[in-house]
């Protein structure tokens, strides 16, 4: 390639090539006499920030633009303590190199999954916690990045609405629920009752429609998302059962292993009427006077971390963003998968989970999720936050060629169907780009 100067004036393409040429030098070690600010790069090596080397007006430049922006946030951000370049300020500016867990086309396809609606979607990779993809629409440009932009993120703190930001689960958390209830004996085959609306005290609990269903199993009652069941079920249970089973998940506990993630709550001791009691099952909050909430409230995070741990055959691990730093002058230092928490579930369980996860898919509300050649695994969720308003979730798994990737998508303000179908297309796309895994 060649760079015409003239007059002082560097084309664009000039310019690119010998950022290449500078993060070329700074990703393979540090100068002898000076220290730029280290760069940020992706599994697969492509380069998301870097310094410029002094060949430009700017110091800190952002080659692939606005991708992964909440994940590596912005020295230019003087509002917000956000992303990579906050909280490794010090190691980048010494000159250390930060290599992601990110992959880039998954990353892009997961902005793509989410490009014209508001959410987050997050994908892990079950057997070590290492986290592939986080994406959060609206996103900002980290080389001028405004507080508006956040804003429209709904989450000023670091990594967006993904991991600063609790939202009601709705009906994924079902998946906990029935967990417990596996545990305590239940069977998928077990006949339980879903009519059209259960009158407790303290209000009515009905399912989408106000459609009755009779006496059904347990494995249709949960691929169906019947709520009169699951609120039966969670009554019998009792709200601290299935809250245990969900800090076993991951609830109440502060997991990443390198960023800041909101703390996942199950809010159990808050659910006092038998209508909240019978709701907490369903996945399904709401605010008290004191602002307390009855019930859940999860990050897209911990979302993802549920069929992630079911998936991998019932171990939590850690979740974490940065693969490993490498130094001038010490050795790497590589991120190890941390293990939270292991068999808390039978293998009898598991295995039940695994199928009815899949015949959500197969054929429950989750239909539109499926994917030619593609094992697909999850659960539906729709929670309302208003009367007038609701957001939509797919919290799952895919497997394809041996290889397993678990995620959650967020939609604000839309139903589960729309969480689904950009699930769908996120699979589709993943597979396209052969990074499953």
């Amino acid at each position: 390639m060649k760079c015409m100067i003239n007059q002082r004036k560097w084309s664009a393409a000039c310019i690119a090539f010998i950022a290449t040429a500078v993060v070329v030098i700074l990703v393979s070690g540090c100068s002898a006499t000076t220290k730029e600010r280290g760069p940020i790069t992706t599994a697969d090596g492509v380069v998301l920030a870097m310094s410029d080397g002094g060949f430009t007006s700017q110091p800190r430049l952002y080659p692939e633009g606005p991708l992964a922006a909440w994940v590596i946030g912005s020295v230019y951000d003087t509002e917000k303590d956000i992303g990579i370049e906050q909280r490794f300020d010090r190691q980048l500016a010494e000159g250390d190199s930060i290599c992601l867990t990110i992959d880039s086309a998954m990353q892009r396809a997961a902005e793509e999954t989410l490009s014209g609606i508001n959410g987050a979607l997050v994908a892990i990779d079950p057997q070590t916690g290492a986290i592939r993809a986080l994406a959060v629409n609206p996103s900002f440009d980290p080389a001028n990045p405004t507080y508006s932009q956040r804003e429209r993120g709904n989450g000023d703190d670091e990594l967006g609405n993904a991991a600063a930001t609790l939202h009601i689960p709705g009906s994924t958390f079902k998946t906990i629920t029935l967990a417990a209830a596996l545990e305590d004996g239940a069977s998928l085959e077990d006949t339980v009752n879903g009519p059209g609306a259960l009158l407790l005290d303290g209000g009515r609990i009905s399912n989408a429609g106000g459609q009755s269903y009779g006496s059904i199993s347990l494995l249709d009652a949960y691929a169906q998302s019947i709520n009169t069941a699951f609120a039966e079920l969670s009554l019998e249970l009792g709200p601290d059962r299935v809250a245990d089973m969900a800090r076993n998940f991951g609830f109440d506990k502060s997991l990443p292993q390198d960023f800041t993630c909101e703390v996942s709550t199950v809010g159990a001791d808050n659910a006092r009427s038998e209508f909240e009691k019978a709701w907490f099952g369903v996945g399904q909050s709401f605010v008290k006077e004191d602002g307390s909430w009855t019930g859940p409230m999860a990050t897209v995070v911990q979302e993802a971390l549920v069929p992630a741990c079911i998936a991998n055959g019932g171990t939590l691990y850690a979740p974490y963003i940065v693969e490993k730093i490498e130094g001038c002058e010490r050795d790497a230092i590589q991120t190890k998968p941390l293990i939270i928490n292991e068999r808390f579930l039978s293998q009898t369980t598991i295995d039940s989970l695994r199928e009815a996860m899949a015949e959500v898919v197969l054929s429950g509300t989750g239909q539109n999720t499926q994917v030619i050649g593609v094992k697909v695994y999850g659960k539906t969720g729709t929670a309302a936050v208003t009367n007038a308003t609701e957001n939509g979730w797919f919290a799952g798994w895919a497997e394809a060629d041996g290889k397993s990737l678990a995620f959650a998508v967020f939609i604000y303000g839309s139903a589960s169907d729309v969480a689904s179908e950009r699930a769908s297309a996120f699979v589709r796309a993943t597979l396209k780009e052969e990074r499953l895994g």
